[in-house]
């Protein structure tokens, strides 16, 4: 398959690393030099690279172009290829890390009349969106299926909020909390609200529920972007359209915003809703709010249960009990990327959250679909297979 070539300089490397991560989540096919094979020559594999490519993107800096000469070789060469009509490069894509004067600039560069992307040096989520959006009108009918996808979870401010507002607590909703946390083996107050309160940050966004072996935090959307990269690999494999989580906040969905609406309403959607933050009002009824799909199958909704920072440590224990077994240490990592039908390893922890989300998006239909009314008419009444939809109650 021909590729987006990513041209870039060392001085933007952290920033690079993040645009090729989000890309290879998505299964879009890119290079860039760094992914030459063992034994090629730098020079040589990059200009062969951007005359295979259908896209280049030129990510340029001036602390880049200070470093050295190479992004402005590429860019020209690039830019030459636009003119050739044997070429295969289609598209040029100039992005600009912070301010780069335009007589830094080749001049074959300027002259093109191009459109560049202008982006701060810590290249924010929607600049990366941007950009994302920007490739996908490149590809064609093997542009990822964007789906789009919600966290409805209390920020760390709203938590504090909700754990004493107006200076005491509401007995009902501690009573119903506490039973709730207990049920799952959390401790009882005051520990109970400084375990909850880790789970929240300064967006709703940042919700961490899980943690890895050595205690980091990990947010939720962290963890699907994860899985949606191995689904991907599996769909293309599979010659299906690969996806694209798109993840809007509970402010993106106000009633002016009929463009988002309309989206979550006509397309398949993923709505992952905190429980504890469901007892919020105000989370509640913006959940109320949310538009409901056109058919049922289309809107998969989780509800996390309201503690699973445990379940890292319990996922520890069995690995370590596994050890010296190696068919089954071997099995249980294979289980935790992926499916696996030789064993089963059942834990309300990060690990189901991953296989309830590539069940999902395994299964997502992304062809074009016909006109409801005609398919209606057409299968006079047979129940359609839909697709899962699930609501993780609390255990």
């Amino acid at each position: 398959m021909d590729e987006i070539f990513i041209s870039w300089g060392l001085p933007d490397e952290s920033l690079v690393r993040r645009i090729l991560s989000r890309l290879d989540d998505l299964g879009l096919p890119v290079n860039e030099y760094s992914r030459e094979p063992p034994g090629d020559v730098i020079t040589q594999y990059v200009m062969e690279s951007i005359k295979k490519a259908r896209v280049v993107l030129a990510i340029v800096s001036v602390q880049a172009l200070d470093h050295s000469d190479w992004i402005r070789d590429e860019i020209t060469l690039a830019a030459s290829q636009l003119d050739d009509p044997d070429s295969k490069l289609q598209r040029l894509v100039p992005v600009h890390v912070g301010d780069v004067p335009d007589d830094r600039l080749p001049v074959m560069l300027r002259s093109k009349g191009l459109r560049y992307l202008n982006f701060d040096p810590d290249l924010g989520e929607d600049q990366l969106e941007q950009l994302v959006r920007t490739l996908f009108d490149s590809q064609g009918e093997r542009a990822p299926f964007v789906v789009p996808a919600a966290v409805f979870a209390m920020t760390g401010e709203e938590f504090d909020h909700f754990r004493n507002p107006d200076g005491g607590h509401d007995r009902a909703r501690v009573a119903h909390l506490t039973a709730l946390c207990q049920s799952a083996g959390m401790p009882a107050q005051p520990d109970l609200w400084d375990q909850l309160r880790s789970r929240y940050g300064d967006t709703a966004a940042d919700f961490a529920p899980y943690v890895d072996q050595e205690g980091s935090a990990r947010r939720l959307i962290d963890v699907a972007q994860e899985v949606l990269r191995t689904v991907n690999e599996k769909r293309i494999r599979n010659h299906q359209r690969p996806l694209h989580l798109k993840w809007y906040s509970r402010e993106d969905f106000d009633f002016k915003n009929e463009r988002i609406r309309d989206e979550w309403r006509h397309g398949h959607s993923v709505l992952i809703v905190d429980s504890v933050s469901a007892m919020e009002d105000a989370i509640a009824e913006e959940v109320q709010k949310l538009p409901r799909p056109d058919a049922a199958y289309k809107g998969a909704v989780v509800c996390l249960p309201p503690y699973t920072r445990h379940s890292a440590e319990l996922e520890e224990l069995i690995r370590q009990c596994l050890e010296g077994q190696v068919f089954l240490a071997d099995t249980f990592r294979d289980w935790k990327r992926s499916e696996h039908p030789g064993l089963a390893f059942d834990l309300p922890a990060e690990t189901s959250l991953r296989r309830w989300l590539d069940q999902l998006l395994l299964a997502l239909e992304t062809a074009l679909e016909p006109d409801q009314g005609n398919l209606d008419r057409m299968q006079q009444g047979r129940q359609h297979q839909s697709l899962p939809s699930f609501w993780r109650a609390q255990e």
